[in-house]
């Protein structure tokens, strides 16, 4: 299975969002390590226009896609960006791909998680 990290660079809402930290870690550093931490995925790329996340991300031994600029507009589809990695020979193998997006940093990598939530009385 393989895990693609999408990252587009230039929001224009939350400046640097890739980058920014959420409960004292990086969001760019939370979604590789439970990507990794899963241990569910053969290959772990990592997508993005904007350099400063490249950077993060190449601390990590995972594959790394500097994405063209024609793919991080804000008109951008994802499945656009997809399937230009899956048209990719090193990817072409794989038969499931999950994306994990930067900004859902509440997923655990863990199969068994599950969420607990009480009522108030």
């Amino acid at each position: 299975m393989l895990a693609i990290i999408p990252a587009r660079g230039g929001s224009k809402r939350f400046p640097n969002k890739n980058i920014s930290v959420f409960n004292g870690k990086r969001l760019i550093d939370r979604a590789i390590e439970q990507a990794i931490d899963s241990k569910l995925f053969t290959d772990i790329v990592f997508t993005s226009d904007d350099q400063r996340a490249i950077n993060f991300a190449r601390q990590y031994d995972i594959d790394i896609d500097e994405r063209p600029a024609s793919l991080a507009t804000d008109d951008t589809r994802i499945v656009e960006v997809v399937k230009f990695l899956l048209s990719q020979d090193r990817y072409q193998h794989h038969q499931e791909v999950a994306l994990l997006f930067l900004t859902s940093p509440l997923r655990t990598s863990s199969l068994n998680a599950r969420p607990t939530f009480s009522r108030s009385p």
